[in-house]
């Protein structure tokens, strides 16, 4: 229970610092009378785009970087940027899609499901994209208030978002 605990406060310290590349992050475990530090990343600087790459190739690896092309999109008030992983650099599970609504981590089913429509040509059904995706759009846009954890969210124009993010995914992955 303990391990499955840090585990969780891991990812959700990872999950943020990408969210938040100018903000140092560091989580120490204190347990056990022990001290040892799991997590640290020093504030990113530069460009946002370049500090956005640095920290992404802190948190999940270099490779993700060297291996992924840069989406950047719009439509009816919905801005969509990040990266997204070549179709060689699949994984056999959802573990590297991270995606942002207003720079929150979500695990939003329309989202998920646009990514894996935008790939449906170029994955296995067992293999999944990785991905780190921001949608920026105003709050009124989107209900984060359909589930206790936050990670759900409802948007107001799900038609707009599903054609934006398979466009925006197909083009990125054409040009490169």
């Amino acid at each position: 229970m303990i391990f499955q605990l840090k585990k969780t406060i891991n990812k959700i310290i990872k999950s943020l610092s990408i969210a938040y590349p100018s903000i140092s992050f560091k989580l120490r475990d204190i347990s056990q009378n022990k001290e040892r530090l799991l997590f640290n990343v020093v504030s990113e600087k530069g460009v946002p785009e370049e500090a956005l790459k640095q920290r992404i190739s802190r948190v999940l690896d270099q490779s993700f970087i060297d291996n992924s092309c840069v989406v950047k999109a719009e439509r009816e008030n919905f801005k969509l940027s990040g990266f997204v992983a070549l179709p060689t650099y699949s994984r056999g599970s959802t573990n590297l899609q991270n995606i942002y609504i207003n720079q929150r981590p979500v695990k939003d089913k329309i989202l998920i499901g646009a990514i894996r429509a935008a790939y449906s040509d170029f994955l296995a059904k067992d293999r999944y994209p990785a991905v780190v995706l921001f949608l920026e759009c105003n709050p009124k846009f989107v209900d984060v208030n359909v589930h206790p954890s936050k990670l759900e969210v409802r948007f107001r124009k799900p038609g707009v978002v599903w054609g934006l993010v398979i466009s925006a995914i197909r083009h990125a992955l054409a040009e490169a």
